[in-house]
């Protein structure tokens, strides 16, 4: 009885035992219980990396507002000369040439290079009036035709200097046969004038008087000049090139107008100078 009941207790171990519920037998805990960890990490990553790029593709497909390549036609770079004429060289290479007077916008940055080559873009080819100034100083309207000739003062003088008789004679030689009238306009230098308003119309007057005189003994009608005085006015020709020559204007200009000299007036009728008027008015009694 006792041996049957050993036999049992050591059946019951070894079965145990060998069917694995045992520390001796079957299966060790954990082992097939998940993926590694390594695989797991490394499926992260991935799934990390795609999310990233389409992150990028989404940017990617989303309507470029820059400039570049790519961009909207309102919003990119403008094409380099060097490009326009490539392009310009293959449509002629190709006997595709551009017209000129296309109104394809397509073709618009083209005909703009065409016409910047063959000088019809509008804009001055030529050198602006020299001065200080670094943008385009625009000069008054006015109704005079022409400044026909300047003449010359000594500072502070309204006499006729030898070279000052040379330019009237020279003035008067361009405006001979002209049928308008010519203004003998006076001009006296802000240092001149310096404040003193009369003294300066009287000289400039005196001055636009000389130079009359002269014209008139070259041959110009008297009814055919305007004498004017403007005291230091800015001149309306020969404008000064810097601010340092402008305040020495000590010249008369001689102006040819756009108007007609009336017809009975002028020819043999002169005034002769001792008849002029002089700045201060007749004089009271």
């Amino acid at each position: 009885m006792a041996e049957h009941e050993e036999h049992d207790s050591h059946g019951h171990s070894g079965g145990h035992g060998g069917g694995g519920h045992g520390p001796g037998g079957g299966h060790e805990e954990g082992e097939h219980e998940g993926a590694p960890e390594w695989l797991i990490s490394f499926a992260d990553n991935v799934t990390l990396m795609m999310a990233f790029f389409v992150i990028l593709l989404a940017m990617n497909l989303k309507e470029p507002t820059a400039g570049g390549i790519g961009g909207k036609e309102d919003h990119g770079g403008a094409p380099t000369v060097a490009n326009l004429d490539l392009a310009l060289s293959i449509r002629q290479a190709f006997n595709n040439p551009v017209n000129i007077n296309s109104t394809n916008p397509m073709e618009a940055a083209l005909v703009r290079r065409m016409r910047e080559r063959t000088g019809q873009t509008g804009n001055a080819v030529q050198d602006g009036p020299a001065g200080d100034f670094d943008s385009v100083q625009a000069q008054a309207p006015t109704d005079y035709y022409v400044p026909s000739g300047i003449v010359h003062f000594a500072f502070g003088s309204s006499a006729l200097s030898a070279v000052g008789h040379d330019e009237a004679e020279h003035v008067a030689h361009e405006v001979r046969d002209l049928t308008y009238i010519i203004e003998v306009r006076g001009h006296a230098s802000p240092y001149e004038v310096f404040r003193n308003e009369r003294e300066g119309m009287h000289l400039s007057f005196e001055r636009a008087l000389a130079v009359a005189e002269a014209l008139v003994g070259a041959g110009i009608p008297w009814d055919n000049l305007h004498v004017v005085a403007v005291s230091d006015g800015v001149p309306l020709g020969d404008r000064a090139a810097t601010r340092e020559e402008g305040e020495r204007q000590q010249v008369v200009e001689v102006i040819t107008t756009g108007q007609r000299v009336r017809e009975g007036v002028g020819g043999e009728a002169r005034i002769a100078p001792g008849s002029m008027p002089s700045p201060s008015g007749p004089s009271g009694h």
